[in-house]
Formats: C-alpha cells, sequence, structure tokens
C-alpha cells in the first residue's frame, strides 16, 4: 500500500511505515501523530491505550473478554477510521488496533 496514514475523521492518528497485507489484514509500526488538541485526542488516546493493554492481557492466564470493547464502540463502530495512500481514502472496517508500543492492524472495509 505504500506510505500509509491512519486517520480518524479529521485527526491524523499517525504514519504506518512497513504496511503489509497479509490474507486482508494490514499491519505495520506506526509513529504516532495525534494532536492533542483535537477535539477527539483524549477518546483516541484512551483508546489506544486500552488497546495496547488488552492485547497485553491475552497472554495472561484470565485473558480478558472481547466485549471489553464494547466500552469504545463510539469509536469502534464509528465508521470514521480510514487509511490515506497519497490522495486516496480506504475505509476501515470497524477500527484500527494497537499493539505494544507501536504495532498496527486494520482490514479494509468491503467495498
Amino acid at each position: 500500500m505504500g506510505s500509509v496514514e491512519l486517520w480518524y475523521d479529521s485527526v491524523l492518528v499517525g504514519r504506518v511505515h512497513d504496511a503489509t497485507d497479509v490474507a486482508g489484514t494490514w499491519s505495520g509500526v506506526i509513529e504516532f501523530a495525534i494532536d492533542r488538541t483535537a477535539p477527539q485526542a483524549a477518546e483516541l488516546l484512551a483508546y489506544i491505550d486500552f488497546c495496547v493493554d488488552w492485547n497485553d492481557a491475552q497472554d495472561t492466564d484470565h485473558p480478558p473478554p472481547a466485549s471489553q470493547f464494547d466500552a469504545y464502540a463510539f469509536i469502534v463502530k464509528s465508521g470514521l477510521w480510514f487509511a490515506r495512500v497519497g490522495d486516496v481514502r480506504h475505509p476501515i472496517e470497524d477500527a484500527a488496533l494497537f499493539f505494544g508500543p507501536n504495532e498496527v492492524s486494520w482490514r479494509l472495509a468491503r467495498p
């Protein structure tokens, strides 16, 4: 997909490096670029922190259920996520997921 920008509505979440597609799931290393003064910044940062913590906890004896994402349904199901390559917007299915300090994955929405 080349150089990829990850967006949530009008907020640039970050630039994704080394983006690869494996069976329809895109992933890469993200360089975060969220403007902390943006209206949705606090909610996005909380969602990103939640994702990282939730994914880290999957390797424990008591992994948390996926239903914990329900608290972020307003972000996950918003339809506002997209990947931009050059001038082309590619809508994302649901929301991007964040892992570790700088990893991200997403699936493009079906046309």
